[in-house]
């Protein structure tokens, strides 16, 4: 996946907007790519959360907002296609 990422003074802040939902993340340590993939897919399945976790002696804090994908979208009358 592709996030954006930008260090600030003492943290890396990292983001990706996916069909599943929204991803932030930051840490005081850069953070791998496959390690990121690994924290949005465990998140996902959870739906809406926010927290910490602790990662090879890193803390990772993390927000994950779901999309609604069962959302259906507003159906056109035939009437008006014609």
């Amino acid at each position: 996946m592709d996030y954006s990422w930008k260090k600030e003074k003492d943290k890396y802040k990292y983001s990706t907007s996916q069909f599943t939902g929204d991803f932030k993340c930051e840490s005081t340590e850069k953070i791998d790519p496959k390690i990121l993939d690994l924290l949005f897919f465990q998140l996902q399945a959870r739906g809406n959360s926010e927290g910490e976790t602790e990662f090879k002696g890193q803390t990772i804090s993390y927000k994950f907002k779901a999309k609604d994908l069962w959302e259906e979208e507003e159906e056109e009358d035939p009437e008006k296609i014609l």
